[in-house]
């Protein structure tokens, strides 16, 4: 059993304004809208890519990195 934790993109569903641009850009289409809004639908798929960060017109989305220094 595969126990590593998927970090995924965040959505602001504030900024949001439901165009789907994400969606249709996700190549492993991890993505989907649901009642107008994106959602992860399948976490374990997605690549962490960006691409849905880099063309969301809103600003909507974020990808949140972690900074491990090593010793």
């Amino acid at each position: 059993m595969d126990t590593k934790e998927h970090v995924l993109p965040q959505i602001d569903l504030e900024l949001c304004n439901g165009c789907g641009i994400c969606v249709e850009s996700c190549p492993s289409e991890a993505a989907a809208l649901i009642d107008g809004r994106p959602v992860i639908v399948h976490p374990e798929d997605c690549a962490y890519c960006g691409d849905c960060e880099d063309l969301c017109p809103e600003g909507a989305i974020s990808l949140p990195y972690e900074i491990v220094f090593a010793e």
